[in-house]
């Protein structure tokens, strides 16, 4: 947009100079055709000119600023889509992880603790396999709403694929991490489902929380794989829990 508007005032100037200088004299008017005898005629007819060219550039600009507002919208919507899930309307997969590596990268400079959840609804295969596939759409879409509606503002939530989703939980040690995902935990029990008859269908996920408040140098991938491993303690565990600790960082034996 910055490129249009600097080569229009470009070429603006440069037509504002030109006629300054043919109504001065300084240049002559019009050389392909008969010019004006006196100062008082080339004012006159430079005046006109700009009197029925302005109505032009007005709508040609006009039209070129809508044209590009249009187009920064449309590539604002399409790098919305880019960052969101369809079906749930929460961050996608690579968004999410974006969103961690930024938080990750901030504890290193700064230091504040940073807590990464991965959620995993249990049991899901059996609901679209009882219900169908758009019950279990359902179950995902309210599953989204609900860890949206329970995190902090400051707190992301991302589907990170399939039926499991990922809480990146910024400048949060490991005991206020755990409250705020128990809640999760509650609200998701919590949740009123029911298939296209009328029947209950009984939602729950198991929570893998990790908390790099003792190792601060951690990697997302180190953050990633320990809450993957803290997720699958709490399925072998029984499901509908919350496996949590806090990363320490490794023993050097130089």
């Amino acid at each position: 947009r910055g490129v249009v508007w600097l080569s229009f005032l470009t070429s603006l100037l440069a037509l504002l100079t030109l006629s300054y200088l043919s109504a001065s004299g300084a240049l002559p008017y019009a050389p392909l055709m008969k010019p004006p005898t006196d100062i008082t005629s080339q004012l006159f007819w430079t005046g006109s000119g700009w009197l029925f060219a302005f109505p032009h550039i007005a709508i040609i600009v006009l039209v070129a600023d809508q044209t590009l507002n249009w187009w920064r919208q449309r590539e604002d919507t399409i790098r919305i889509m880019s960052r969101t899930d369809a079906l749930t309307g929460i961050h996608n997969r690579r968004s999410i992880i974006e969103l961690l590596e930024k938080e990750t990268a901030r504890t290193h400079r700064h230091g504040p603790p940073l807590c990464t959840v991965l959620i995993d609804l249990d049991h899901f295969k059996h609901i679209n396999d009882r219900w169908g596939h758009p019950t279990g759409d359902r179950v995902l879409t309210a599953t989204a709403a609900v860890l949206r509606n329970t995190i902090r503002q400051c707190d992301a939530v991302g589907r990170y694929g399939g039926e499991e989703f990922m809480l990146v939980l910024p400048d949060t040690d490991l005991v206020g991490a755990e409250a705020l995902v128990e809640r999760c935990r509650v609200h998701l029990a919590e949740m009123n489902i029911t298939s296209d008859s009328g029947e209950p269908i009984p939602v729950s996920g198991s929570f893998g929380l990790i908390c790099n408040q003792l190792h601060l140098a951690a990697s997302v991938s180190m953050l990633v794989k320990e809450a993957d491993d803290a997720l699958y303690r709490a399925k072998t565990a029984g499901r509908n829990r919350v496996i949590s600790y806090n990363l320490t960082a490794p023993v050097r034996t130089d």
